[in-house]
Protein backbone atom coordinates (compact mmCIF):
# COMPACT_ATOMS: atom_id res chain seq x y z
CA UNK A 1 0.00 0.00 0.00
CA UNK A 2 1.27 3.49 -0.76
CA UNK A 3 1.10 6.56 1.42
CA UNK A 4 -1.73 7.77 -0.83
CA UNK A 5 -3.76 4.68 0.08
CA UNK A 6 -3.55 2.83 -3.24
CA UNK A 7 -2.88 -0.87 -3.35
CA UNK A 8 -0.56 -1.92 -6.22
CA UNK A 9 -2.46 -3.42 -9.13
CA UNK A 10 0.38 -5.08 -10.99
CA UNK A 11 0.81 -2.26 -13.47
CA UNK A 12 -2.80 -1.18 -13.93
CA UNK A 13 -1.56 2.39 -14.19
CA UNK A 14 2.07 1.83 -15.20
CA UNK A 15 3.36 5.38 -15.38
CA UNK A 16 2.93 5.82 -11.64
CA UNK A 17 5.84 4.95 -9.34
CA UNK A 18 5.51 1.50 -7.82
CA UNK A 19 3.97 2.04 -4.38
CA UNK A 20 5.87 0.88 -1.35
CA UNK A 21 4.03 -1.63 0.80
CA UNK A 22 3.58 -0.34 4.34
CA UNK A 23 1.62 -3.19 5.86
CA UNK A 24 -1.82 -4.73 5.60
CA UNK A 25 -4.32 -1.94 6.07
CA UNK A 26 -7.83 -2.27 4.71
CA UNK A 27 -8.60 0.37 2.09
CA UNK A 28 -12.16 1.37 1.21
CA UNK A 29 -12.75 2.33 -2.38
CA UNK A 30 -16.03 3.25 -3.94
CA UNK A 31 -17.69 -0.09 -4.53
CA UNK A 32 -18.50 -1.17 -8.06
CA UNK A 33 -21.45 -3.53 -8.15
CA UNK A 34 -21.31 -6.60 -10.42
CA UNK A 35 -24.21 -5.25 -12.51
CA UNK A 36 -22.32 -2.04 -13.38
CA UNK A 37 -18.89 -3.60 -14.00
CA UNK A 38 -19.13 -3.88 -17.79
CA UNK A 39 -20.47 -0.35 -18.20
CA UNK A 40 -17.70 1.13 -16.05
CA UNK A 41 -15.11 -1.06 -17.77
CA UNK A 42 -16.31 0.49 -21.05
CA UNK A 43 -15.95 3.93 -19.44
CA UNK A 44 -12.34 3.15 -18.51
CA UNK A 45 -11.71 1.81 -22.02
CA UNK A 46 -12.84 5.16 -23.48
CA UNK A 47 -11.02 7.30 -20.93
CA UNK A 48 -7.60 5.58 -20.85
CA UNK A 49 -6.52 6.81 -24.31
CA UNK A 50 -7.66 10.33 -23.41
CA UNK A 51 -5.48 10.36 -20.28
CA UNK A 52 -2.45 8.22 -21.12
CA UNK A 53 0.05 8.74 -23.91
CA UNK A 54 -0.32 5.99 -26.56
CA UNK A 55 3.35 5.04 -26.15
CA UNK A 56 2.61 4.12 -22.50
CA UNK A 57 -0.16 1.70 -23.47
CA UNK A 58 0.78 -1.76 -24.65
CA UNK A 59 -0.40 -5.32 -23.94
CA UNK A 60 1.38 -5.32 -20.57
CA UNK A 61 0.40 -1.84 -19.38
CA UNK A 62 -2.99 -1.10 -20.95
CA UNK A 63 -5.44 -0.70 -18.03
CA UNK A 64 -8.12 -2.79 -19.76
CA UNK A 65 -5.71 -5.64 -20.54
CA UNK A 66 -4.48 -5.65 -16.94
CA UNK A 67 -8.05 -5.46 -15.63
CA UNK A 68 -9.08 -8.40 -17.82
CA UNK A 69 -6.15 -10.47 -16.50
CA UNK A 70 -7.28 -9.72 -12.94
CA UNK A 71 -10.90 -10.54 -13.85
CA UNK A 72 -9.89 -13.93 -15.22
CA UNK A 73 -8.77 -14.85 -11.69
CA UNK A 74 -11.18 -12.86 -9.51
CA UNK A 75 -14.11 -10.67 -10.52
CA UNK A 76 -14.23 -9.13 -7.04
CA UNK A 77 -10.58 -8.04 -7.33
CA UNK A 78 -11.27 -6.75 -10.84
CA UNK A 79 -14.13 -4.58 -9.52
CA UNK A 80 -11.83 -3.22 -6.81
CA UNK A 81 -9.07 -2.60 -9.36
CA UNK A 82 -11.54 -0.87 -11.68
CA UNK A 83 -12.62 1.38 -8.83
CA UNK A 84 -9.00 2.34 -8.12
CA UNK A 85 -8.25 2.91 -11.80
CA UNK A 86 -11.32 5.15 -12.16
CA UNK A 87 -10.23 7.06 -9.05
CA UNK A 88 -6.82 7.62 -10.62
CA UNK A 89 -8.36 8.79 -13.91
CA UNK A 90 -10.56 11.19 -11.96
CA UNK A 91 -7.43 12.54 -10.25
CA UNK A 92 -5.56 12.90 -13.53
CA UNK A 93 -8.45 14.82 -15.11
CA UNK A 94 -9.14 17.11 -12.15
CA UNK A 95 -7.01 19.87 -13.67
CA UNK A 96 -8.54 19.63 -17.16
CA UNK A 97 -10.08 22.88 -18.42
CA UNK A 98 -13.86 23.03 -18.40
CA UNK A 99 -14.01 22.92 -22.20
CA UNK A 100 -12.12 19.60 -22.27
CA UNK A 101 -14.36 18.14 -19.54
CA UNK A 102 -17.50 19.23 -21.40
CA UNK A 103 -16.24 17.71 -24.67
CA UNK A 104 -15.44 14.47 -22.87
CA UNK A 105 -18.86 14.53 -21.16
CA UNK A 106 -20.57 14.84 -24.55
CA UNK A 107 -18.60 11.92 -26.04
CA UNK A 108 -19.24 9.65 -23.06
CA UNK A 109 -22.92 10.58 -22.84
CA UNK A 110 -23.35 9.97 -26.58
CA UNK A 111 -22.07 6.42 -26.02
CA UNK A 112 -24.45 5.85 -23.09
CA UNK A 113 -21.68 5.99 -20.49
CA UNK A 114 -21.45 8.06 -17.31
CA UNK A 115 -19.98 11.49 -17.89
CA UNK A 116 -16.59 12.48 -16.51
CA UNK A 117 -18.37 14.98 -14.28
CA UNK A 118 -20.54 12.20 -12.81
CA UNK A 119 -17.49 10.02 -12.22
CA UNK A 120 -15.59 12.91 -10.65
CA UNK A 121 -18.41 13.35 -8.15
CA UNK A 122 -18.52 9.65 -7.34
CA UNK A 123 -14.79 8.85 -7.22
CA UNK A 124 -13.12 12.07 -6.08
CA UNK A 125 -10.25 11.93 -3.58
CA UNK A 126 -12.28 14.04 -1.17
CA UNK A 127 -15.01 11.40 -1.20
CA UNK A 128 -12.50 8.55 -0.94
CA UNK A 129 -10.73 10.20 2.01
CA UNK A 130 -14.00 10.68 3.91
CA UNK A 131 -15.08 7.09 3.21
CA UNK A 132 -11.73 5.72 4.44
CA UNK A 133 -12.01 7.84 7.59
CA UNK A 134 -15.64 6.85 8.08
CA UNK A 135 -16.84 10.36 8.83
CA UNK A 136 -17.14 13.80 7.25
CA UNK A 137 -14.86 16.42 8.74
CA UNK A 138 -15.99 19.63 7.01
CA UNK A 139 -18.43 21.26 4.62
CA UNK A 140 -16.22 20.56 1.57
CA UNK A 141 -16.44 16.83 2.25
CA UNK A 142 -20.16 17.10 3.03
CA UNK A 143 -20.93 18.61 -0.37
CA UNK A 144 -18.61 16.21 -2.19
CA UNK A 145 -20.38 13.24 -0.59
CA UNK A 146 -23.79 14.76 -1.24
CA UNK A 147 -22.90 15.11 -4.93
CA UNK A 148 -21.48 11.58 -4.97
CA UNK A 149 -24.54 9.94 -3.39
CA UNK A 150 -26.73 11.47 -6.12
CA UNK A 151 -24.78 9.65 -8.85
CA UNK A 152 -26.01 6.32 -10.26
CA UNK A 153 -24.13 3.44 -8.67
CA UNK A 154 -23.07 5.42 -5.61
CA UNK A 155 -22.55 3.40 -2.45
CA UNK A 156 -25.55 4.96 -0.73
CA UNK A 157 -25.42 2.48 2.17
CA UNK A 158 -22.09 4.00 3.20
CA UNK A 159 -22.60 7.62 2.14
CA UNK A 160 -26.08 8.41 3.55
CA UNK A 161 -25.23 7.49 7.17
CA UNK A 162 -22.10 9.66 6.94
CA UNK A 163 -24.14 12.58 5.56
CA UNK A 164 -26.80 12.14 8.26
CA UNK A 165 -24.17 12.00 11.02
CA UNK A 166 -22.52 15.18 9.77
CA UNK A 167 -25.83 17.03 9.64
CA UNK A 168 -26.61 15.97 13.23
CA UNK A 169 -23.12 17.03 14.32
CA UNK A 170 -23.47 20.33 12.41
CA UNK A 171 -26.85 21.08 14.03
CA UNK A 172 -25.43 20.35 17.48
CA UNK A 173 -22.74 23.01 16.91
CA UNK A 174 -25.32 25.74 16.51
CA UNK A 175 -26.37 27.86 13.54
CA UNK A 176 -25.42 26.44 10.16
CA UNK A 177 -22.37 27.88 8.50
CA UNK A 178 -23.54 26.46 5.19
CA UNK A 179 -26.74 26.86 3.25
CA UNK A 180 -28.39 23.68 2.02
CA UNK A 181 -29.48 23.78 -1.58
Amino acid sequence: MSASGHVPLGGLLPQLPLPQRLGTVSIRTMRIEPAEYERLRSWLMQMAPKVFSPDLLNAETDPIAVLDRIASKSLAKARSGLSMAIGDIVDFTSSWPESQVLKCNDELSHDGLPTLTEMQARFSKVVQRAVRRGRIKDDEEFYALRNAVAQPGADAAILWPMLDAYEVQDVSRGPHSRTDA
